[in-house]
């Protein structure tokens, strides 16, 4: 079977890749061989049919929470992975209930996992706007606006989540619990969180400081290992 993180991420990509700039998109056709190019700067009709579509077969959802693995079964059925069934895509979630931030903040703390997280982009990034790179900000609060990030780190001294956001330029970004509560539980998010473990990772390769070692008196419940 195919980590499910790996298709997450191409799925991610594909989406990135759609929402190129019109300068990357110059870029893009600067880069491409100018002999599969016709005069006017766009790709001739030998180059790209004009209309295409994946053969993807399709896959019914059973529940109202499970759209995510009949998504995974579609693609892995496109590349004949037919070994799987939603059902037993959805053993690999041991649960399909609401994490607490209390939970969230022992998985961090266990050094086993980070997290992919579903928030608003608005309410996640109101003390950093000067530095979200969004096209039109003003119009931000204008309604729900769904953005991933990571959720890699947590302090139990000031109450701190550390997060990758690939929207803002700052590599280390901390927000209170409250905020990430705040953003993740907004209308829209359905509180989706992929968690990622990481026991087959390099963990030399993790930093990991000692003052944020879970107290080996806590136990961590199981939770979706992907």
């Amino acid at each position: 079977m195919w980590p499910l993180y790996i298709l997450f991420n191409k799925n991610l990509k594909a989406e990135e890749e759609a929402a190129l700039s019109k300068r990357e998109r110059s870029s893009f056709l600067e880069s491409y061989p100018h002999e599969k190019l016709s005069t006017n700067g766009k790709c001739s009709v030998s180059v790209l049919p004009s209309s295409y579509i994946v053969d993807v077969p399709h896959v019914n959802q059973l529940y109202s929470w499970d759209c995510g693995l009949a998504c995974v079964l579609m693609v892995f059925r496109t590349f004949s992975i037919n070994v799987h069934s939603i059902e037993s895509l959805a053993e690999l979630c041991c649960t399909t209930r609401s994490l607490s931030i209390e939970e969230i903040s022992l998985l961090i703390l266990s050094g086993e996992y980070i997290a992919i997280a579903l928030v608003d982009q608005y309410k996640l990034s109101r003390s950093w706007l000067k530095d979200v790179f969004i096209s039109d900000i003003s119009d931000i609060n204008s309604g729900y606006t769904g953005h991933y990030v990571i959720i890699c780190g947590y302090d139990t001294e000031t109450d701190e989540f550390e997060i990758r956001d690939p929207a803002s330029s700052r590599k280390h970004i901390k927000i209170s619990s409250d905020c990430l509560e705040e953003a993740r539980k907004s209308f829209g998010t359905d509180e989706d969180l992929l968690l990622i473990s990481l026991d087959e990772i390099d963990r030399k390769r993790i930093r990991i400081s000692p003052s944020l070692q879970l107290s080996p008196h806590v136990k961590v419940g199981s939770f979706c290992q992907i």
